[in-house]
């Protein structure tokens, strides 16, 4: 296995995936694409297990996304589709992002309630 650089991956990849911790996020996508990029903000109001497994949680349950180009969110929706996510949220603007960071308190006391990190959201609608 060889390792490179942001610009490396980005250069390398059709579809760039951001997991960087979020203190360092911007750096490397500054690093990993100068220019700009379509961003679309999703899976990270989850554990990593559920983000390309949705089916470990059998109830019915979320993903959020958010992101300025319509078909940036397309090609993702699709991706994630494979995945197996059934029920896609979509938050609208990059703006959404803001949103999900802030379940991450509520996530974190969940978790320590459930005393498992496998659950997820679930958007009950009238």
């Amino acid at each position: 296995m060889e390792a490179g650089t942001f610009a490396d991956a980005a250069d390398f990849g059709e579809i760039v995936f951001n997991c960087t911790s979020g203190l360092v996020s911007l750096d490397a996508l500054n690093d990993a694409v100068p220019d700009g990029a379509k961003v679309v903000k999703a899976l990270n109001t989850m554990t990593a297990a559920l983000m390309v497994n949705p089916s470990a949680v059998p109830d019915d349950h979320d993903l959020f996304l958010s992101g300025n180009d319509a078909g940036a969110k397309a090609r993702v929706t699709e991706l994630l589709r494979s995945f197996g996510w059934r029920v896609i949220v979509d938050l609208g603007d990059i703006g959404g992002a803001r949103g999900m960071k802030m379940i991450l308190p509520i996530w974190l006391r969940l978790m320590g309630t459930l005393e498992s990190p496998m659950f997820n959201f679930h958007i009950a609608r009238g």
